[in-house]
């Protein structure tokens, strides 16, 4: 049975009712990136629906024809699955509003896929410091960067925003203010982290308000400036794998396999949800089948009783 409303109907489009949830979601001060992850998810939509057609044929049947759509076009699951998930909270807000009939919008299960990670000797490779008497600055500086991301684990907005006042080597912590959440978080630095970064800064030097990782111009070296100059240092040592994602999924197995925790891990990585830390214990599972016979309690035990009868 359908709800009775109170107010008019209006001759709304899909594209005017989306606009008026962007304006809710920048009155309730969302970030740019937020904003961004719904744009392009609506776009995507668009490209299924036309944005400029009544609100009123969206139903359950044309968004679980939608989710058919992407599948078909050979699109990974945890990628549609990520997809939904905006329209749902698009969609819900068009529940809210009464512009659309009300449904459950139900979000597809997906494992994540984790990718393979930076092996050892490729680290070894990468983290192998340039000779400073004949390197570039551009070198130097990727080489640092590189520390900070497989030191820290962050992302890469963190440290394209990093600024020298945003280091407390004293206290040994770091503050991001480029989170997701837009929260301030300050997190822990090591010790030989803190010896990269304090050598660097020697020859990079600036102002407290100046960005750490900058161009030779002493600007602010953009997205695709710190993605290229990666691309560009690993191609040159001879390492085919150039995403700085990577290294912070490289981090989070690293951590777990030298006995570190998952709560402790998820406050490391800024994870909102523990569930998206535990997708990092899929890394680990070839790991944790070595010397596993050493460590399991009941192949010791059975090893053990068999000494007994060996010796009887």
């Amino acid at each position: 049975m359908q709800k009775i409303k109170l107010k008019m109907e209006k001759d709304v489009t899909i594209r005017q009712a989306y606009e008026e949830f962007i304006r809710r979601c920048k009155v309730k001060n969302y970030s740019p990136y937020t904003l961004k992850y719904y744009e392009n998810n609506i776009n995507v939509f668009g490209l299924f629906c036309d944005l400029d057609s009544p609100i009123t044929i969206i139903d359950e049947d044309l968004i679980n024809q939608y989710v058919l759509h992407l599948q078909e076009q050979n699109i990974k699951d945890y990628t549609v699955s990520s997809y939904m998930k905006a329209i749902r909270a698009v969609l819900y807000f068009f529940m809210q509003k009464d512009y659309i009939e009300d449904f459950k919008v139900t979000i597809p299960k997906a494992d994540r896929e984790l990718k393979e990670i930076y092996t050892d000797t490729e680290l070894k490779i990468l983290l192998k410091k340039p000779n400073l008497k004949k390197s570039s600055f551009v070198e130097y500086r990727t080489w640092v960067m590189i520390n900070y991301l497989i030191a820290t684990g962050q992302r890469l907005k963190n440290l394209q925003y990093l600024k020298a006042k945003d280091l407390d080597f004293e206290n040994k912590v770091v503050k991001l203010s480029h989170t997701k959440n837009r929260k301030q978080t300050l997190l822990p630095l090591s010790n030989s982290i803190i010896e990269v970064l304090s050598e660097y800064l020697k020859y990079r030097k600036g102002k407290p308000d100046d960005y750490v990782f900058c161009k030779i111009t002493g600007e602010q070296l953009g997205k695709t400036g710190i993605e290229q100059a990666i691309v560009h240092y690993s191609h040159k040592r001879g390492v085919d794998k150039t995403s700085v994602h990577l290294y912070r999924h490289t981090y989070a197995k690293k951590y777990l396999l030298n006995g570190g925790d998952l709560a402790r891990l998820q406050r490391l990585l800024c994870h909102a949800d523990i569930s998206t830390t535990k997708d990092y214990l899929n890394l680990i599972i070839d790991d944790l089948q070595l010397d596993y016979d050493s460590l399991n309690p009941h192949e010791q035990m059975t090893k053990y009783n068999k000494r007994l009868n060996i010796a009887k």
